[in-house]
């Protein structure tokens, strides 16, 4: 049986905090514990129509629903006459803002993205920077990272415009700091009392009548919330104030706060200074460097360790819990109904303990569900994750373009299940309202870390169990192709969750203490658990077991033998020349004699030696595309949901003169023909635009992926080969008019018929062993 825990676990919303709950125009409402919303007494689950916020559109919807979402402009002059239509015709209604919020200004740092690498000579420099007045250039070696120049440039009309000097022929990288308007980083100082005081104005002077039901992004509208990945630095003298103040109650003294964002030789006493620097890197691009506008110093610092980034987001993500709350507060005391805000990212106010806003915004877009649940499962899990009630609102339900055939009903139906309580979409669906049960029921969830969106997948498990993506810590634990698994920590609880792809099947687990795990099943069943020696006898089916109370991780017996069997499958194909992986040979088996002391690490090191072994000797060619030496792409970004956990990247608004270009030279392993194939991240607008080159042949992206896998990444197989010699050279080409983003994670050159699995490199066919040789490589517990 399920224990109480877990039932908290699966059922968030059923141990919840504070209500939120108010009174509009004597009504009285709240949002219980299922996320909906309950007006005067009843449940308010609406399937309605959105519509821009004019008369005559409010009059057409009007025809087929007396429900509405209506798009406004915040400071508009159409809310008084967009407010009379609605009463005049007795709606219910919400008020989305739909202007885009004030944005910020202060410094972007992307020199992965303001970047003119490989300058040798003298040159004109001109692209690009729209909202940008100035910027700090560095003229870099790209040799030993001195900086040759360092200079401030005025930005003209968005137009940057530098003459780089000569350098005698030795290459150099001109690195572009511009101050500018954010288009991601919301204005919770400068601009933010503008954007608050124009909406309060709008609900006073226009008085939304006793229709209104809620208020829908009182910021406006959000391309992007950032996170704690953001590297834009905003200039306001509001944030440097808070940032001070942050900098002051974390360290005390300036002599810690220095130390902390490592600063070599600071020449400074005071918080003031510190609190408008700005950090030079970002990722494995920029300098390690702190740059104070003021006087135009740089500050040495080692930028792997500073907590200089850390602070300024932590700085930036505090204030916008702090605006959000204000904003939400001054809205509650005109119009006393939800405020809600469209999710755009896992940051506040959507995600972290003070939670300020009444609910989330879903945008669901896809013609599958599919592909609607990957379009809405963030928006929700972030919901469903909060420790108090929230209103779980559609604002936004498409078909897209996608091809599929799933009505609007199903759509909406779909994301009921998932825990949504009000859709609106811009037609109408032949349901009016949603199933009143869902009212008085949640939907039980199982998360996954984002880092194992492969091969965890958001969907809907048997039983009605939903398998959501959180941003909580964990990773994905490969066990090769019979068992997949990955662990989570989050407040909730750490466990891993493990499943067998191909169905049921009773296997061991081993563990060094196998006394001390447990084991829970999602849809109740026994997974019978049997203490055996060094280890536990389970069942494990497609659907994920839980282990608990422990932080080993299980190995199940059939994972270590494939990869046994793997590695000396390679050896005897070899003929038992070692000399060819002699080293790998050396750390295979230390490895495996260590698996009784540490299964789980012994198991993690045989499954890295295993991976290097074959793409040295199998016989397909699998390239990590990060590993190319000769690329003029933006820089190698890490991305966990990747093979090898990270992927060579464009993320740039500068296109060098005859595009971007990666370079590689391949070893030729067959003779036969061979597929061809590319996993990448690529914008179907970019398609076209990219090209591979192998051994003289193009080769274009096809319009349709074969197989999708992590944030976006995907297999394309680009065609067939044949190969002569023994090695090639394959050349990645992208020509891009303007920016560009994309990453590339693997290219393939296999023999048969490949079938993607992920970041799952290919299985080599097993080959007898005998049993001598075996045993040398065997961890399994000797009697």
């Amino acid at each position: 049986m399920k224990s109480a825990l877990f039932l908290a676990f699966l059922f968030p919303a059923a141990c919840l905090a504070q209500t939120p709950n108010g009174t509009y125009m004597g009504t009285p409402w709240q949002i219980n514990a299922h996320h909906a919303l309950e007006w005067g007494g009843q449940a308010y689950m609406p399937v309605g129509i959105r519509v821009d916020g004019t008369p005559a559109e409010v009059d057409k919807a009007n025809t087929t629903s007396k429900d509405l979402i209506v798009d406004l402009a915040v400071g508009g002059t159409a809310w008084a006459n967009v407010f009379a239509d609605l009463n005049k015709n007795q709606d219910r209604f919400l008020i989305k803002i739909n202007s885009l919020a004030p944005m910020a200004r202060g410094i972007s740092v992307e020199p992965q993205g303001y970047r003119v690498p490989n300058l040798t000579a003298a040159k004109h420099v001109q692209f690009n920077i729209p909202g940008a007045t100035s910027a700090l250039v560095l003229l870099v070696n790209q040799t030993d990272a001195t900086i040759a120049k360092q200079e401030r440039v005025a930005i003209l009309n968005g137009v940057f415009s530098y003459d780089a000097p000569e350098v005698n022929g030795m290459e150099h990288v001109l690195l572009v700091y511009p101050e500018m308007t954010s288009l991601e980083q919301p204005d919770f100082w400068d601009g933010f009392d503008a954007q608050r005081d124009q909406l309060l104005m709008s609900l006073r002077r226009n008085a939304p009548g006793p229709g209104l039901r809620g208020v829908v992004n009182p910021l406006g509208r959000l391309l992007r919330m950032p996170g704690r990945d953001s590297r834009f630095v905003p200039t306001s003298t509001f944030f440097r104030d808070e940032l001070k103040s942050l900098l002051e109650s974390r360290y005390h003294s300036i002599e810690t706060a220095t130390k902390a964002w490592t600063i070599a030789a600071p020449d400074f006493q005071d918080f003031d200074t510190i609190s408008r620097m700005v950090p030079l890197w970002s990722g494995y691009r920029g300098v390690p460097s702190l740059w104070d506008p003021a006087s135009d110093r740089l500050y040495e610092v080692d930028n792997k360790r500073s907590a200089a980034w850390a602070d300024i987001n932590d700085a930036i993500q505090l204030a916008a819990r702090r605006r959000f709350k204000s904003l939400v507060t001054d809205i509650r005391q005109i119009a006393d109904v939800p405020v809600i805000q469209d999710w755009a990212g896992w940051a506040p106010p959507y995600d972290g303990a003070a939670i300020a806003i009444d609910g989330v915004g879903v945008r669901s877009v896809g013609s599958t569900p599919t592909t609607q649940i990957d379009s809405s499962c963030r928006a929700i899990s972030s919901l469903l994750r909060w420790t108090r009630p929230g209103w779980l609102v559609a604002t936004d339900v498409e078909l897209g373009q996608d091809k599929g055939n799933m009505s609007l009903d199903e759509a909406v139906a779909q994301l009921s299940d998932m825990g949504v309580r009000a859709c609106y979409s811009s037609a109408q669906a032949s349901t009016k309202t949603l199933d009143s049960s869902f009212a008085t029921a949640s939907p039980s969830v199982l998360y996954f870390p984002e880092n194992a969106a492969n091969p965890a997948v958001a969907q809907r498990l048997p039983g009605g169990l939903w398998w959501l993506p959180s941003p909580a810590n964990g990773d994905r634990i490969d066990l090769g192709s019979k068992f997949s698994a990955y662990r989570l920590e989050d407040p909730t609880g750490t466990y891993t969750a493990l499943w067998s792809p191909s169905g049921p099947q009773r296997t061991t687990l081993r563990f060094v203490d196998f006394k001390s795990p447990t084991f829970e099943t999602l849809d109740g069943s026994n997974p019978n658990p049997k203490i055996v020696k060094n280890g536990v006898e389970v069942s494990v089916s497609d659907v994920p077991l839980l282990v608990k109370n422990t932080r080993e991780i299980p190995v199940p017996d059939p994972s270590a033998e494939e990869t046994i069997t793997q590695f000396t499958s390679m050896l005897k194909a070899l003929g038992y020349e070692r000399g060819a992986v002699s080293e790998e040979e050396y750390y295979f088996t230390g490895a495996a004699q260590g698996f009784s002391r540490d299964p789980g690490g012994s198991l993690m090191a045989m499954r890295a030696v295993l991976r290097s072994t074959l793409m040295k000797i199998a016989a397909y060619s699998w390239i990590e595309a990060e590993s190319c030496h000769a690329h003029n792409f933006s820089t190698i970004s890490s991305d966990p949901g990747c093979s090898a956990k990270s992927a060579l990247v464009i993320d740039t608004e500068v296109t060098p003169e005859g595009g971007f270009y990666a370079n590689y030279d391949l070893p030729v392993r067959s003779a036969a023909e061979q597929e061809v194939w590319i996993a990448a991240r690529i914008p179907e607008s970019m398609r076209d635009s990219v090209s591979v080159v192998l051994a003289g042949t193009t080769y274009k992206i096809p319009a349709e992926a074969v197989s999708a896998y992590g944030a976006g990444y995907a297999w394309y197989r680009l065609g067939s080969t044949k190969l002569a010699g023994k090695t090639t050279t394959l050349k990645i080409t992208v020509n891009s008019a303007g920016p560009a983003d994309l990453g590339v994670d693997a290219i393939l050159i296999y023999p048969g018929a490949f079938r993607p699995n992920g970041v799952q490199m290919p299985l080599i066919p097993a080959l007898a062993v005998d049993a001598a040789t075996r045993a040398n490589y065997s961890p399994r517990p000797q009697p």
